[in-house]
């Protein structure tokens, strides 16, 4: 049942800003928008709560708080880690970059007279 709902919501929050879009209005637009913000962080939230009180319920308030902190904990070590391999793939290589073979046959290097890329025409 919810997940009818839910589908259905973001639906129309995708609808209502589809049809700003298309008569250029801005006003749908960021209705439709905001409406899925609201419909995704409410049912983040019911889950949330209902897990809280299930917790609760069964007197392990702390190992919510536990588990909670640790999956937190785990998404920000990925994240950072994901991120530095991101940066030092794209900024960190500096130098050793390749120089051509001196000890190559200058045809080879140039690449003339059938070599490794000749030039067309």
């Amino acid at each position: 049942m919810y997940t009818i709902v839910f589908i259905l919501l973001l639906g129309l929050a995708v609808y209502i800003a589809v049809q700003g879009i298309i008569k250029q209005r801005i006003a749908p637009v960021y209705t439709g928008i905001i409406l899925g913000i609201l419909t995704l962080f409410f049912f983040w939230f019911m889950g949330f709560w209902g897990e809280k009180l299930w917790f609760d319920q069964m007197d392990y308030n702390e190992r919510f708080w536990t588990v909670r902190t640790s999956r937190l904990g785990l998404f920000l070590v990925a994240f950072l880690s994901g991120g530095l391999l991101v940066y030092l793939l794209t900024f960190g290589h500096t130098g050793n970059q390749m120089q051509p073979d001196h000890d190559a046959p200058r045809d080879l290097r140039e690449g003339q007279d059938g070599g490794a890329f000749p030039h067309p025409g």
